[in-house]
């Protein structure tokens, strides 16, 4: 008896509707918004069940296209990040000109290209040797420079390299 790969058919992508991005099956929720309220604000799922009229499945189905394709939805991340810091950086009051819409994409640019290099603290702790925690209480108390994103730490990779790249030099 062989296994058989079983479809729960939650989500689709198609260009036409919000941008392409990977969403809810029959709605506008996108993936990257349900794991952006799960993951990275640690937002309940019955709570995200109650306050976007989804179900748990539907909810879960993102969650799962989110850890099957990581990298996809942390490149939306980064994407929408950066827009949203653009914005603020040239409208903090929310207001937004035809100026600053046409100086916009141009910022978003360099503020994504300036978190490309960013590691999570799991990412970090790989890479040196060390624990996660030792590396997020690092960030939380301020011994390297780093900023939260939800309940994440992202912390430059030239950052992680002066604090910890010496030692693990010195240790190899």
């Amino acid at each position: 008896m062989s296994d058989t790969i079983v479809s729960t058919h939650h989500i689709v992508k198609g260009s036409g509707v919000v941008g392409g991005r990977p969403r809810i099956a029959g709605k506008r929720v996108t993936v990257d918004f349900v794991a952006d309220l799960f993951v990275r604000q640690n937002t309940p799922v019955d709570e995200i069940v109650t306050h976007f009229s989804l179900t748990p499945a539907e909810i879960y189905a993102a969650l799962s296209y989110y850890y099957d394709h990581q990298q996809e939805i942390e490149d939306i991340f980064l994407e929408l990040d950066a827009y949203e810091e653009a914005t603020k950086t040239l409208a903090p009051d929310g207001h937004l000109t035809h100026e600053h819409l046409v100086q916009l994409p141009e910022l978003a640019e360099r503020t994504k290209t300036s978190r490309v290099e960013e590691l999570t603290a799991t990412e970090i702790a790989r890479t040196y040797g060390i624990s996660s925690a030792a590396v997020r209480e690092a960030a939380a108390k301020g011994h390297v420079p780093a900023r939260k994103s939800g309940a994440i730490w992202l912390i430059r990779r030239s950052d992680a390299e002066a604090r910890w790249g010496e030692r693990t030099r010195k240790a190899g």
